[in-house]
């Protein structure tokens, strides 16, 4: 993985365009509400791409209408979360953890009508973890899905990287012993530049 400051409004707006046939094709739409400021997370472009197409290919392969998703963006805190609603058939609760779970189906029937193995949502949520995110869902049976992509917003990430650099500058400064010339006793090897 390579997270960079992702501008994510310009990463939603190409996934809805590259969708959008798909949709069409299938009598659907997608439509992407844009932030109300611009919203930059720091996260892996392709990861992002993938766990969004993931979500987008289930709307359409499980909605048992024309399949209409909105994909809207929320700042929480110190993350962005990118809300992927559709109005699918919707997830029973009891079934809502288990969907990332590798190889689970709601309903096994659907392997044999549709194609897919169980693996998406799985693969989606370990995408989402490695960049530091979450990936969650909430349901109403027969009305729909809202998948919920949290992803660390870039201004907190960069906050972050800089304590950890004065953590490991100050670890450094730590490594030598006073009156010892500033050099590194047998006991306390510097730590590489």
């Amino acid at each position: 993985m390579h997270p960079e400051p992702l501008e994510i409004s310009e990463v939603l707006e190409e996934t809805r365009r590259i969708y959008l046939p798909r949709f069409e094709e299938a009598g659907g739409s997608i439509a992407v509400v844009p932030p109300a400021e611009k919203t930059l997370v720091m996260a892996d472009r392709p990861a992002v791409f993938r766990i969004l197409g993931c979500l987008l290919d289930n709307a359409i392969k499980y909605s048992d209408r024309a399949p209409e998703v909105v994909i809207r963006t929320q700042s929480r805190g110190n993350s962005t979360q990118i809300r992927v609603a559709d109005r699918g058939p919707g997830i029973p609760r009891e079934e809502s953890a288990k969907i990332f779970d590798k190889f689970y189906q709601i309903d096994q029937r659907l392997e044999r009508s549709r194609e897919g193995c169980g693996l998406g949502l799985t693969i989606a949520r370990k995408l989402a973890t490695a960049q530091g995110g979450t990936l969650m869902v909430t349901s109403n049976p027969g009305g729909g899905a809202c998948f919920v992509l949290s992803l660390p917003d870039y201004r907190t990430e960069t906050t972050r990287s800089k304590k950890r650099t004065d953590a490991a500058r100050k670890a450094r400064s730590d490594t030598t012993e006073p009156g010892n010339d500033g050099k590194p006793d047998g006991n306390h090897l510097p730590l590489p530049s």
